[in-house]
Parts: structure tokens; C-alpha cells; sequence
């Protein structure tokens, strides 16, 4: 990851709904953290576990393709997008609720 200004957005990788406001970097035992304010306050999070918000939109299909729904809400968000889909592109919508079932069932 490259060097990140005070203030960017950032997310936990594993769980992209999980986002907070970059404030710095520090070093214990070796492992670098980086202090990010969550609305609940500010945690130390290893380095490697969180990511730049992208500028770009990602679509819920995307993240749950990529292993990435974290929590119920991402997933409800899912299904969410499914339903809307159901009146634009009916296709697409089975799909979507389709992907969303198999997370629940796994997890």
C-alpha cells in the first residue's frame, strides 16, 4: 500500500461496509498499524487488512463474487439490489439472489 494523506477514506478488507477515516501509522513488535477512526472511535488496524476507498462504485455482485459481503448488511444489500433489479432486469435478479443465498447458507 502506498503512502496515505491524514484523512482518506479507507475500508477493512474483509469487510468493505467497515469504513473509517485514515489518521496515521504506528509501529509495534515489528507490525505496522494504521490508526483509523471508525464512528465508534479509533482502532489500530494491521497495515495489510485495509484499503483506499475506490473513487469507482463497486456493484454488491462484485463483492460477494469476491469473497468480500463482510457482514449481514452487505449481503441484505445484496438482496436489496436484487429485488430493484427484479422491475429494471429481471436476468440479473436471479443471479443476484441466487449468489446472496449461497453466502448466507456458507456462512
Amino acid at each position: 500500500m502506498g503512502a496515505m494523506e491524514s484523512g482518506t477514506l479507507v475500508r477493512l478488507i474483509g469487510d468493505p461496509m467497515e469504513m473509517g477515516a485514515y489518521r496515521g501509522e504506528r509501529s509495534y513488535g515489528g507490525r505496522t498499524y494504521a490508526r483509523v477512526q471508525f464512528r465508534s472511535g479509533i482502532r489500530q488496524i494491521p497495515l495489510e487488512q485495509i484499503e483506499a476507498v475506490p473513487t469507482v462504485t463497486e456493484e454488491p455482485l462484485e463483492l460477494l463474487h469476491a469473497g468480500r459481503a463482510g457482514r449481514d448488511e452487505g449481503v441484505t444489500g445484496c438482496k436489496s439490489h436484487a429485488d430493484h433489479r427484479d422491475r429494471k432486469c429481471p436476468h440479473m435478479a436471479g443471479a443476484l439472489r441466487s449468489c446472496a443465498s449461497a453466502v448466507v447458507t456458507v456462512s
